[in-house]
């Protein structure tokens, strides 16, 4: 008998040969695996002939002391159909993993594609969150995308892999903000990219900017506005952070000449987030498809200078997710009030919410009971 989350006395045990016959077992070679839930499935055959996003998101689960790993769960593994017409998403699998391969995710790629086809539900893209382990090159060429790495170079003939049910194409889009905000964690820890044409693209001028903002070297009226600004930014990476660098650079401020390949990229991650956020209105395709090619091709010359074999992923990440958007918006006139969020979404925030909350008042990591039961009461809920 498998069974999860022991280590709780007033807590029933989540044992896999006790689910509700709604549950299609799905085999796997890290037990204990769910699978396909047959009630979402039921449920989204009476909306009849709808067009979605898959979307799969993880959440890390506590194991019970004592006990060897490979007998229990890790991570449990959600995935949703999310409308891209409409404004619901619908938990439809769920898996249980312990030390999860790419295999194991494909895997449940392929099962949770095969089922909605078979309900008639329209699957245009697979989204992951961007930063996450199942996110990025690897799980691509997995799936069947037909990507290349050749001297540290990306090709990506497609950013779509073969729908095991029917071969139609399902194109890869990862969370956009995410992915940019992984690529700048990166940045920060590897300190200096290059461009196509070799020029450095130098953390150590954000660095600066921080030193200078804490200091009264400079005192007048434009770097005072520009310090407010600063102390109100959450990230790094921002337009004031742009604002500053320009500022400094225009002083002119010796510390910061050559900084030219920096603003670049920054711009880069701003522009973006923008596309990231953007909720209103329909997308202008000959508006928009050349912003997206502009930053494809910029992100495609992008190197680490320290060939970290990352850096590949989390550019693959941005990449393939504009190419597949702008591609998406080319070809499905339909979709084109769709925003870009709407395709990120990748998870029914509804569903993980009382599991975070958990967490946040200190609760620690929710079970594998917790997550199968909060999943099955959204699914029970969804009219």
């Amino acid at each position: 008998m498998i069974s999860i989350d022991l280590d709780s006395d007033d807590e029933p045990a989540f044992d896999i040969s006790n689910l509700p016959v709604d549950i299609v077992p799905v085999p796997s070679s890290k037990p204990p695996n769910v699978g396909v839930f047959d009630a979402a499935i039921r449920k989204l055959q009476a909306k009849n002939k709808i067009t979605c996003s898959l979307a799969m998101t993880e959440t890390k689960i506590r194991q019970p002391e004592g006990r060897h790993s490979m007998d229990l769960a890790s991570t449990a593994t959600i995935f949703s159909v999310v409308s891209l017409k409409e404004n619901w998403s619908l938990p439809v699998g769920l898996y249980f993993f312990d030390n999860p391969t790419l295999k194991d995710y494909a895997d449940g790629v392929a099962e949770c594609l095969a089922a909605l086809r078979d309900a008639d539900v329209a699957i245009v893209s697979l989204n992951t969150s961007g930063d996450a382990p199942f996110a990025g090159l690897s799980l691509a060429q997995q799936l069947g995308a037909p990507v290349a790495v050749t001297d540290g170079d990306i090709i990506i003939l497609s950013p779509t892999f073969p729908n095991p049910r029917d071969a139609s194409p399902v194109f890869i889009v990862c969370d956009l903000e995410r992915s940019a905000a992984a690529l700048e964690r990166h940045w920060e820890t590897s300190t200096t990219f290059l461009d196509r044409a070799g020029n450095q693209i130098d953390y150590s001028f954000i660095l600066k900017v921080w030193e200078l903002n804490e200091s009264n070297l400079l005192d007048n009226f434009e770097w005072t506005v520009i310090k407010k600004r600063l102390c109100y930014e959450d990230e790094n990476i921002s337009k004031t952070m742009y604002a500053a660098l320009t500022y400094l650079k225009e002083l002119p401020h010796p510390d910061f000449r050559g900084c030219d390949a920096t603003l670049t990229f920054i711009k880069t991650l701003d522009r973006i987030r923008d596309i990231a956020r953007f909720e209103t209105g329909r997308v202008d395709v000959n508006e928009w498809g050349p912003v997206v090619s502009d930053l494809v091709g910029y992100l495609a010359g992008l190197k680490s200078a320290d060939g970290a074999p990352r850096f590949r992923a989390l550019a693959f990440n941005l990449i393939a997710s504009l190419t597949s958007l702008r591609e998406i918006y080319r070809e499905r006139e339909d979709l084109r009030a769709a925003t870009p969020r709407r395709f990120c979404l990748n998870r029914p925030r509804e569903t993980l919410k009382k599991l975070r909350a958990m967490e946040e008042n200190g609760r620690g990591l929710p079970t594998g009971f917790e997550v199968y039961a909060e999943v099955t009461k959204f699914i029970d809920a969804f009219e």
